[in-house]
């Protein structure tokens, strides 16, 4: 794999002379994904957007004007907005994109609607207590068991989610495991407990095993056993890019991580599909199966 450039770029329109400065950590991966949204008419910037529906892609040109290092790249960036200062950037600002762009009515509508009341708001006995309840249907006070992801044999139990903080380990992900968002964590299955797996423990966990556990794991790698096990577990889901105000599918995916091909964040791609971010790229994303 090549190595990535990191550096400020131009994006030249021959026919008029404009252009578009920007920055960016993998140059490459940048280009790929300005033109992939251009070209379906999917870009956030709706200047640059005009312009290449209107003269076609034959009419730009991209090129590198320098290369540079993380620590100086929006620094570098903000010399050339300042120099050249470029026809098709909604804003000049390196350090605030977003400046020059405003929401849409619809937009500070909904936004104004979701910050009604926020601030004065008071939990009551009754708020409180289906907070618990909700707790405990969301399954952080529901006992866990770990299982090796050969023989399904139980490793370890667990009362509660929280303990699983004791050996230094995430309950956010055990509970992903827990509801098949997630495939293993620490090298173990993770499921919520049924009445009858109480047969079936190995043994309770004390509390110089689960020292023992922690500094067991640091360093540890999968054997290929292992390894073909939880790949063989592993999801295969489609996912697809949709238009926000259409519903039309843009374009699907065999797999999340092919998103990348394009110059997409999975991680993001997959917080859309689970409905904990909204947006990604100016699209909405869901899983296909």
């Amino acid at each position: 794999m090549s190595e990535r450039k990191i550096g400020i770029y131009k994006i030249l329109n021959r026919e008029t002379g404009d252009f578009y400065i920007g920055s960016s950590q993998d140059i490459a991966g940048r280009w790929k994904k300005h033109r992939w949204q251009l070209n379906i008419g999917a870009h956030t910037n709706s200047i640059l957007l005009r312009a290449w529906n209107k003269y076609g892609i034959d009419a730009f040109e991209f090129s590198v004007l320098e290369l540079t290092s993380v620590e100086t790249l929006l620094k570098l960036e903000q010399h050339y907005l300042d120099t050249l200062k470029p026809v098709y950037n909604i804003s000049l600002d390196a350090y605030s994109p977003m400046l020059g762009r405003k929401h849409s009515e619809e937009s500070k509508l909904k936004i104004s609607q979701s910050n009604i009341g926020l601030h004065d708001k008071v939990f009551t006995d009754d708020m409180k207590e289906e907070s618990r309840a909700g707790a405990i249907r969301g399954g952080l006070n529901k006992p866990v068991i770990a299982l090796d992801p050969t023989t399904r044999e139980i490793r370890h139990r667990f009362e509660t989610i929280s303990d699983i903080k004791s050996l230094g380990w995430k309950k956010s992900a055990v509970i992903r495991c827990c509801k098949g968002q997630m495939q293993s964590y620490q090298g173990l299955l993770w499921e919520y407990e049924n009445p009858a797996d109480k047969e079936r423990v190995i043994k309770e966990v004390s509390d110089e095993t689960r020292a023992k556990l922690s500094i067991g794991r640091k360093g540890k790698a999968h054997t290929a056993e292992m390894k073909e096990a939880l790949r063989a577990l592993k999801p295969k889901r489609q996912v697809a890019s949709f238009n926000l105000e259409t519903g039309d599918i843009i374009k699907a995916y065999d797999r999340t991580k092919q998103v990348r091909d394009d110059g997409f964040s999975q991680a993001r791609v997959v917080l859309c599909c689970q409905g904990k971010a909204h947006t990604h790229s100016g699209m909405g994303w869901k899983y296909l199966s």
